[in-house]
């Protein structure tokens, strides 16, 4: 859909977006808790990193995500 320029055909799809964003910081700061409970340095290492890419690359080109979103 995202090459044709399409209208997703969820109605709530802008709904949808922002629960997914909000639980996202969640769900990974349990899979730090968890890597960490388990001592995995690399895995604790790696969800940060994704935790910051989320929460620093709403200012890159990510199709149909805007500010209001976030």
């Amino acid at each position: 859909m995202h090459f044709y320029n399409l209208p997703f055909p969820v109605r709530d799809y802008v709904n949808d977006c922002k629960l997914i964003l909000d639980s996202c910081g969640r769900v990974i700061m349990g899979m730090v808790d968890v890597a960490k409970q388990k001592k995995i340095l690399d895995g604790t290492k790696t969800a940060i990193y994704i935790q910051q890419a989320i929460y620093q690359g709403f200012n890159c080109n990510i199709p149909y995500i805007t500010w209001d979103i976030w």
